[in-house]
Protein backbone atom coordinates (compact mmCIF):
# COMPACT_ATOMS: atom_id res chain seq x y z
CA UNK A 1 0.00 0.00 0.00
CA UNK A 2 2.93 2.37 1.13
CA UNK A 3 4.77 1.96 -2.21
CA UNK A 4 1.79 2.54 -4.78
CA UNK A 5 0.87 5.66 -3.17
CA UNK A 6 4.38 6.99 -3.08
CA UNK A 7 4.54 5.79 -6.58
CA UNK A 8 0.98 7.88 -7.36
CA UNK A 9 2.57 10.99 -5.32
CA UNK A 10 6.18 10.77 -7.58
CA UNK A 11 3.64 10.44 -10.59
CA UNK A 12 1.75 13.34 -10.07
CA UNK A 13 4.37 15.23 -9.12
CA UNK A 14 6.14 14.37 -11.98
CA UNK A 15 3.00 15.27 -14.02
CA UNK A 16 2.71 18.88 -12.72
CA UNK A 17 6.73 19.61 -12.85
CA UNK A 18 6.41 18.59 -17.13
CA UNK A 19 3.07 20.67 -17.07
CA UNK A 20 4.85 23.88 -15.51
CA UNK A 21 7.92 23.26 -17.94
CA UNK A 22 5.37 23.38 -20.67
CA UNK A 23 3.85 26.42 -19.57
CA UNK A 24 7.07 28.24 -19.49
CA UNK A 25 8.67 27.36 -22.80
CA UNK A 26 5.24 28.30 -24.17
CA UNK A 27 5.68 31.43 -22.73
CA UNK A 28 9.76 32.34 -23.37
CA UNK A 29 8.84 30.37 -27.11
CA UNK A 30 9.41 33.87 -29.77
CA UNK A 31 7.04 34.00 -32.50
CA UNK A 32 6.83 35.68 -35.85
CA UNK A 33 4.18 37.19 -36.02
CA UNK A 34 4.48 39.85 -38.81
CA UNK A 35 6.64 40.70 -41.85
CA UNK A 36 7.19 43.83 -43.09
CA UNK A 37 8.57 44.78 -46.23
CA UNK A 38 9.29 48.32 -46.70
CA UNK A 39 9.58 49.37 -50.15
CA UNK A 40 9.23 52.65 -52.86
CA UNK A 41 7.63 53.30 -55.70
CA UNK A 42 10.52 54.31 -58.20
CA UNK A 43 12.49 51.16 -56.87
CA UNK A 44 13.45 48.54 -59.18
CA UNK A 45 15.00 45.93 -56.81
CA UNK A 46 12.08 46.49 -54.30
CA UNK A 47 9.69 45.56 -57.79
CA UNK A 48 11.89 42.65 -58.66
CA UNK A 49 11.45 41.34 -54.87
CA UNK A 50 7.72 41.72 -54.55
CA UNK A 51 7.00 38.22 -56.05
CA UNK A 52 9.31 36.68 -53.41
CA UNK A 53 7.78 38.42 -50.90
CA UNK A 54 4.21 37.84 -51.91
CA UNK A 55 5.27 33.69 -52.87
CA UNK A 56 6.49 33.60 -49.03
CA UNK A 57 3.19 35.10 -48.11
CA UNK A 58 1.35 32.58 -49.40
CA UNK A 59 3.49 29.68 -48.03
CA UNK A 60 0.85 27.32 -45.73
CA UNK A 61 3.47 27.27 -43.31
CA UNK A 62 3.62 31.04 -42.40
CA UNK A 63 0.03 30.70 -42.31
CA UNK A 64 -0.05 32.60 -38.97
CA UNK A 65 2.23 35.26 -39.92
CA UNK A 66 1.26 38.88 -41.07
CA UNK A 67 2.48 40.14 -44.52
CA UNK A 68 2.40 43.94 -45.20
CA UNK A 69 4.01 46.10 -47.55
CA UNK A 70 4.49 49.47 -46.72
CA UNK A 71 5.95 52.20 -49.28
CA UNK A 72 8.00 54.26 -47.27
CA UNK A 73 7.20 57.70 -49.21
CA UNK A 74 3.65 57.27 -47.92
CA UNK A 75 4.39 56.25 -44.60
CA UNK A 76 8.03 57.46 -43.88
CA UNK A 77 7.43 57.64 -39.91
CA UNK A 78 7.61 53.93 -40.51
CA UNK A 79 11.05 53.96 -42.26
CA UNK A 80 12.31 56.19 -39.26
CA UNK A 81 10.74 53.88 -36.61
CA UNK A 82 12.88 50.90 -38.43
CA UNK A 83 15.82 53.28 -39.43
CA UNK A 84 15.24 52.35 -43.49
CA UNK A 85 18.67 53.21 -45.03
CA UNK A 86 17.89 51.08 -48.21
CA UNK A 87 15.27 49.42 -49.88
CA UNK A 88 13.20 46.84 -49.87
CA UNK A 89 14.23 46.48 -46.35
CA UNK A 90 12.43 43.40 -44.49
CA UNK A 91 11.52 43.74 -40.81
CA UNK A 92 10.51 40.77 -38.70
CA UNK A 93 8.87 41.44 -35.77
CA UNK A 94 7.63 38.89 -32.96
CA UNK A 95 4.02 38.87 -31.43
CA UNK A 96 5.06 42.37 -29.15
CA UNK A 97 6.38 44.30 -32.19
CA UNK A 98 9.60 43.81 -31.09
CA UNK A 99 11.82 43.44 -34.46
CA UNK A 100 13.60 40.04 -34.02
CA UNK A 101 15.81 40.63 -37.73
CA UNK A 102 16.12 43.64 -40.30
CA UNK A 103 17.13 42.49 -44.22
CA UNK A 104 18.31 44.63 -46.08
CA UNK A 105 18.12 44.15 -50.03
CA UNK A 106 16.33 42.11 -52.64
CA UNK A 107 17.00 38.66 -50.94
CA UNK A 108 15.86 35.36 -52.02
CA UNK A 109 12.92 33.39 -51.45
CA UNK A 110 15.01 30.85 -49.70
CA UNK A 111 17.14 33.55 -47.43
CA UNK A 112 13.48 34.97 -46.89
CA UNK A 113 11.66 31.63 -45.24
CA UNK A 114 15.80 31.15 -43.32
CA UNK A 115 14.77 34.40 -41.49
CA UNK A 116 11.33 33.78 -40.46
CA UNK A 117 12.17 30.25 -39.45
CA UNK A 118 15.22 31.17 -37.48
CA UNK A 119 12.20 33.39 -35.46
CA UNK A 120 9.70 30.75 -35.14
CA UNK A 121 12.37 28.00 -33.51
Amino acid sequence: MYVRVVVSIALTVVTADVTKIYKILKQIHIMVKKVIKLSASWCSPCKAYAKTFEEVSRNEEFKDISFEEIDIEENDNIAEKYKVRSVPTTVILDENENVLNIINGNISRTALETAIKQGIS
